[in-house]
């Protein structure tokens, strides 16, 4: 009796087995068969449930089963000792594979967590999954059947046109333009060539190319008079931007008037610009002001220019806070490329103070270097500071810097105190005066000052910016 039991127990778990496999390969497994051949399969959690079926209960049964084998089939009677030690294996046994089957299940769980599919309605009636795993994102296209089933369909032109009638509750026709690539056209714009693109969601460039052409219309329209132009930024129009001149500074709050003006235009025509975040942030009117379009460059987004509460006036801010933030850039530019000076200028400039000041007066010019790297002249000694016991003093003329207004470089006279054994002496080292002289004439302007903290002359004060 007790056999006949065992071996009842044995066929319900090997036609439990068997049941399994048959529901698992025929319905849930994502590994049997690929969607656009198996072309139905249960919606996501029927396909997590599978997908532990396979890696939990199936071995577990499994496990079951073994017990069966290891412990309820009589394998013939045995010595009294030698069955305790059999026992004793077994259940070693038993034991080691039930705690490798107790990892795997929870390495299992942890793996079914963490590459979790995603599913997502990308427009009524169509499904998007992402089928990557873990940080990966690869999303398909599915068309949901009741609430268990799904219809792998990907990225047809129809699944497309659907996606952007709905969208934009307009007609859309599409044209095949190479292998499993499509224009869509809407209907009363043929003009338009929209793409769609899947990443995490639909993406589609109508909103851009719409802004373009309708410019265009309100342009002809009102008369505007500011220069512009279309700027395609990649192959197939995917990104079209409008460029539009304001001729100079002056201009800013009638150019702003007009392009606010445009802005609820646009908004009129299309609800998109406000409903939708490519309408709100992506679409943008790109302007340049003056005649160089690589300065006084900027943008602003066209649907929130439309909803701002000042109207033009927030506009007129925001591109005169634009224009002079980039004028100081420039200006700070032009003032650190001024103050970059070669050594040949220095030279040269040197070479000028000593042919108007110094040459007259029989001092001489030596071109020198300190330990630190800085030019300097040495004018020689000093005429009348010579001592009966050899004591002297020398004069230099030392590059300082280039002036605060970047329009002179400065330089400094000095006179330092030898002995007779021609070391410096404990007297400090004397300023006697301040010379700038001008970077594009080449006119010398005495500082007449002694010291750091006196100002100089007017001449000077002006010449440099001191």
């Amino acid at each position: 009796m007790k056999g006949k039991k065992l071996y009842y127990c044995i066929g319900i778990s090997g036609m439990g087995i068997l049941l399994y496999w048959i529901w698992n390969q025929a319905f849930v497994s994502e590994s049997t068969f690929p969607p656009h051949v198996r072309r139905i399969e249960l919606r996501l959690w029927a396909d997590i449930i599978g997908n532990m079926n396979t890696s939990c209960i199936f071995p577990l049964l499994l496990y079951i089963l073994f017990y069966y084998l290891l412990f309820l089939i009589p394998f013939g009677k045995s010595p009294k000792k030698s069955g305790y030690i059999a026992l004793t294996c077994k259940s070693l046994l038993f034991f080691v594979i039930g705690i490798c089957l107790l990892y795997w299940i929870s390495l299992s769980l942890l793996t079914y967590f963490f590459t979790m599919e995603e599913e997502h309605y990308g427009a009524k009636g169509i499904l998007l999954v992402n089928k990557g795993r873990f940080s990966d994102t690869q999303y398909v296209v599915y068309k949901p059947i009741g609430h268990l089933f799904r219809l792998y369909t990907g990225e047809t032109p129809e699944v497309l046109t659907q996606y952007l009638e709905e969208k934009y509750s307009l007609s859309f026709s599409f044209e095949e333009i190479g292998s499993h690539s499509y224009f869509f056209i809407p209907e009363g714009r043929e003009k338009l060539k929209v793409r769609v693109i899947l990443d995490q969601e639909f993406e589609d460039n109508y909103l851009t190319l719409l802004a373009v052409e309708l410019f265009e219309e309100y342009y002809n329209k009102k008369e505007m008079t500011w220069n512009f132009e279309i700027v395609e930024q990649n192959d197939g129009g995917k990104e079209e931007e409008i460029l539009i001149q304001c001729l100079t500074e002056k201009d800013i709050e009638s150019f702003s008037k007009e392009l606010y003006e445009f802005a609820l235009y646009a908004m009129s025509q299309e609800p998109g610009f406000k409903k939708y975040k490519e309408g709100k942030d992506e679409v943008r009117i790109h302007y340049y002001i003056g005649m160089d379009k690589t300065k006084y460059t900027g943008s602003f987004p066209l649907a929130k220019t439309a909803l701002e509460k000042e109207g033009w006036k927030d506009l007129e801010t925001k591109i005169r806070s634009q224009y002079e933030k980039q004028v100081n850039i420039e200006e700070e530019k032009e003032r650190t490329e001024e103050r970059i000076v070669s050594e040949e200028e220095v030279v040269k400039n040197a070479r000028l103070i000593y042919d108007s000041v110094f040459q007259e007066d029989g001092y001489t010019y030596t071109e020198c270097y300190n330990a630190k790297g800085n030019f300097y002249v040495d004018l020689g000694k000093a005429k009348g500071m010579i001592s009966e016991e050899g004591a002297y003093a020398t004069r230099t003329l030392v590059y300082d810097r280039v002036s605060k207004n970047g329009e002179c470089l400065l330089f400094v006279y000095y006179e330092e105190y030898y002995d007779e054994s021609g070391q410096r002496t404990d007297l400090s080292t004397k300023i006697l005066n301040f010379y700038g002289i001008d970077r594009k004439t080449g006119k010398v302007i005495p500082g007449d000052k002694t010291s750091w903290s006196q100002v100089g002359s007017k001449e000077y004060r002006e010449a440099t910016g001191e």
